[in-house]
């Protein structure tokens, strides 16, 4: 009798990706842990996000990483949200788990943890975050939700840093105030 050896699929969607180096990264980290995982580029155009997540929950993908332009419009396709997705309004990450997917959003996360290796707490801080894309909403989230006090947003378009400062004074845990970033604009001593 034959032995069948099934590998378990992760993955990218996004439209353009073939420039994507995500692939070589994650099978390389697949390798060294011994796992026999796949990790696949998959080109979606944005009116076929939603089939595309349903493959992905009939295919039993592991999960998927997600890159421009999906990662607000997926967001209803999600069975559920992280606590900080749903503040955010993006997932770059999907997980699938027994069907349900699950989408969450790790760029501010990864911020934090750094932050936290390098023996950085955020809690009781003030900070100053440049930018109000999306990026900058996720580790601004984040940091609000690791206990920061204060945190100052300094954009050039000015809509973009006041609904983030609107969705960080929303959460109740932090104050935020918004800046319009010029060149040469001093930051104010925190």
């Amino acid at each position: 009798m034959k032995t069948c050896f099934r590998q378990r699929l992760t993955g990218a969607l996004g439209y353009p990706i073939d420039e994507n180096p995500s692939p070589e990264m994650y099978e390389a980290g697949y390798k060294a842990l011994g796992i026999p995982w796949r990790y696949q580029l998959m080109e979606v155009k944005p009116e076929n996000l939603k089939a595309a997540l349903e493959g992905i929950r009939a295919l039993g993908f592991e999960g998927v990483n997600l890159t421009i332009p999906h990662k607000i419009a997926a967001v209803a396709y999600m069975d559920r949200l992280s606590e900080s997705a749903r503040l955010i309004g993006a997932i770059n990450t999907v997980i699938n788990r027994d069907g349900e997917l699950i989408g969450d959003n790790t760029d501010g996360k990864g911020f934090v943890i750094g932050m936290e290796k390098r023996g950085v707490s955020l809690e009781g801080k003030r900070i100053v975050l440049l930018g109000a894309g999306g990026a900058a909403r996720a580790i601004a989230v984040e940091c609000a939700l690791a206990g920061a006090k204060e945190l100052t947003v300094a954009a050039r378009k000015e809509e973009p840093g006041k609904e983030l400062c609107r969705v960080i004074r929303n959460m109740d845990c932090c104050k935020s105030s918004f800046i319009k970033w010029v060149p040469g604009l001093q930051i104010p001593d925190c």
